[in-house]
């Protein structure tokens, strides 16, 4: 496989087998996901319309979360075409993410995910 970025990184030029498996797709789309974030213009901050041919959009997706030895949390989604994805959120958005869902789900012991899970976790690692 071939990529090359354009000098004014507007385009980009592939050469691709025609033949891959499922790890040289993962590969590819990997590759692909570096290069578009250096090239122009560069995503929006702002999100896009749910109506977006370029969105992946999928319900009730597979993730995990995990504390940070910085403070930041690592929360880790499974799409199931682009793959794991990993997001380090700093404390502050942590926050802001944790007020949203407290204000914003029902107030029940059995969704108590996160407790459980990093209460789990911190018997394991004898942290707490």
């Amino acid at each position: 496989m071939k990529i090359k970025i354009s000098e004014d990184k507007q385009t980009v030029t592939l050469s691709i087998p025609n033949n891959l498996s499922a790890s040289e797709i993962e590969k590819l789309i990997a590759d692909l996901s570096k290069v578009r974030a250096s090239m122009l213009p560069s995503i929006p901050f702002s999100q896009p319309e749910t109506e977006d041919q370029n969105i992946s959009f999928q319900d009730d997706p597979h993730f995990a979360a995990e504390l940070q030895n910085d403070g930041r949390i690592r929360l880790w989604f499974r799409d199931y075409g682009l793959g794991w994805m990993i997001f380090n959120i700093p404390v502050s958005k942590a926050c802001t993410l944790r007020d949203f869902l407290i204000a914003n789900t029902p107030n029940s012991t059995e969704f108590n995910f996160f407790s459980n899970n990093l209460r789990d976790r911190d018997a394991t690692q004898g942290i707490g």
